[in-house]
């Protein structure tokens, strides 16, 4: 709020950020790699959520060490989240399940539209 009084649109600016990463992403399966290299070496869907997990519990160890030192969280949807263990496991569970949904969203395109090699 403080930064949209001041003519900054952070959602503007987050969208901005990531866009670049979603369209690499994108081209990346649907032009540049061998589409049948793909689906044989991709991992399980079990275990590309659990390399999502530990990710995220990684990124959540890297938020409190950043808590610690600088007694700030980097985003101040934190704040919310308070000490309470089931509002974090929340969090992470739902951290998890964003980068599943785009990880079956791009499996997905992959297989259902036409390859251009």
């Amino acid at each position: 709020r403080t930064w949209a009084k001041r003519g900054v649109h952070l959602n503007v600016i987050g969208d901005v950020v990531h866009l670049p990463q979603l369209t690499c992403s994108v081209l990346d399966l649907l032009l540049v790699k061998h589409r049948a290299t793909f689906l044989e070496l991709r991992p399980s869907f079990v275990g590309v959520v659990a390399v999502f997990a530990i990710y995220c519990l990684a990124y959540l160890v890297l938020l409190h060490g950043t808590y610690a030192l600088t007694k700030s969280w980097p985003y101040s949807m934190l704040i919310a989240l308070g000490k309470s263990p089931v509002r974090w496991a929340q969090f992470i569970s739902v951290q998890v399940s964003i980068l599943t949904l785009f990880t079956l969203s791009l499996l997905c395109l992959s297989m259902m539209l036409p390859a251009t090699w």
